[in-house]
């Protein structure tokens, strides 16, 4: 697994002995960046509110792109 990965990487994972340790902590890592993602999404969904100024429509495509972009996160 080191072999596939930039020289830095490497460096910074060599002390790893195995490739499922390195997965583990690349996954979690990552982990919480979804977790933050997905908050964030949340948020931005639950606090969106329809103005007088909008149109239906501009505000239903809203909450459909909020709705999708939570789903894959």
């Amino acid at each position: 697994m080191l072999v596939s990965m930039s020289s830095e990487l490497m460096k910074q994972y060599d002390h790893l002995r195995h490739a499922s340790e390195i997965y583990t902590h690349l996954e979690e890592l990552y982990k919480t960046r979804d977790k933050h993602e997905k908050f964030a999404a949340s948020r931005e969904l639950f606090r969106a509110q329809m103005t007088k100024a909008m149109f239906v429509h501009e505000h239903g495509t809203k909450m459909i792109r909020l709705n999708q972009k939570l789903e894959k996160s």
